[in-house]
């Protein structure tokens, strides 16, 4: 059936056949526009599952038109106030965003969440989560002075209609000590960190994914302010985590890397050299799985190789690796 084809479409995007799920869902799109009409919310349905199936795979092009039209179909068949409706604005927004448009992703946000409290009052989960959506969206703009009065609002709320130890409020908690970063404020950045962490730890366990994502946040704002005796603890627990959990992931080796650095900043150089070089070697076996955002972080480790011979008096290995820095930095000839 029709519902069987979107739903076998929408389990291959989930373990990341894309191609199969595009083919599919482009089929099911056909036929049920034939069968039920372009208007019939099935029809919408498979069109809003094919806009962010093309997302996912980088039709950018493909994706904004087909979510325009699904939006606009849902507003003149279901009304401007639909859950359907709604849910297609925040995903024209988020290509928006894709695309390089945050002005117009923050308009779609805007009118989202105007019409959410509305329809759905200012404390409910969908209307918090819509509110905690436009910070991004914010920040993309160049508004980030309004961003962190939004999460401020969101955590409050979600506080008082959740509880402090609820998931969602620890969630609210962490964003909220991240756009403190964001916007220099680390003196409220810090201690919202550190609460996020108890709590997460208490009711999640220190090796839970999120746990450990507000553990490595915190220890950016120490890097970042160069308090390496605060991040030092916090970057060898995370290593513990990973080792213990993803041994052969990239990312254990960047965090062993980092940790060599912060225990070379602080003079501790026989037991940095081994992280350093580790941390290195096994990202280099693993560069081919370090996502495109992180490429760069391959060349900090090697330039963290480089300044830790150069200050330790090792003109030698410094130049050992300095040349595969040079290496990678070198232009890659174009692919035929």
């Amino acid at each position: 059936t029709l519902l069987d084809m979107h739903n076998l479409a929408a389990a291959f995007k989930s373990i990341g056949r894309l191609t199969n799920a595009v083919a599919l869902f482009e089929e099911t799109l056909k036929l049920r526009k034939v069968k039920l009409g372009p208007d019939h919310p099935e029809t919408l349905l498979t069109m809003a599952a094919l806009a962010g199936a093309y997302q996912t795979v980088g039709k950018m092009t493909e994706a904004l038109l087909l979510s325009e039209e699904t939006l606009k179909l849902r507003k003149a068949a279901l009304g401007p106030s639909h859950s359907d409706t709604l849910t297609s604005m925040g995903q024209f927004a988020s290509i928006y965003n894709s695309v390089g448009r945050p002005s117009d992703a923050l308009l779609l946000h805007e009118e989202q969440l105007k019409l959410n409290k509305a329809t759905l009052g200012p404390d409910h989960p969908v209307t918090l989560a819509n509110m905690s959506s436009l910070a991004p969206a914010y920040r993309s703009a160049g508004r980030l002075t309004n961003a962190v009065p939004l999460l401020e609002e969101v955590f409050r709320l979600s506080q008082a209609k959740f509880g402090p130890e609820h998931p969602n409020t620890m969630t609210s908690m962490n964003t909220l000590a991240t756009y403190y970063w964001y916007s220099r404020q680390s003196t409220s950045a810090v201690p919202l960190f550190e609460q996020t962490i108890k709590l997460r730890k208490s009711k999640l366990g220190p090796n839970h994914a999120d746990t450990v994502a507000s553990m490595s946040a915190l220890t950016a704002v120490h890097l970042s302010a160069r308090k390496f005796a605060e991040a030092e603890p916090l970057l060898r627990e995370t290593l513990d985590v990973r080792a213990k959990q993803t041994p052969d992931d990239w990312t254990r080796y960047n965090n062993e890397s980092a940790l060599g650095a912060v225990l070379a900043s602080q003079k501790k150089l026989a037991e940095a050299e081994p992280l350093l070089v580790s941390g290195y070697n096994g990202m280099k076996q693993r560069e081919a799985k370090i996502p495109a955002g992180n490429k760069g972080d391959l060349q900090t480790a090697l330039q963290r190789l480089v300044q830790f011979y150069k200050d330790w008096g090792k003109p030698e290995k410094a130049a050992e690796w300095q040349a595969k820095l040079d290496e990678l930095l070198k232009p890659q000839p174009a692919k035929p």
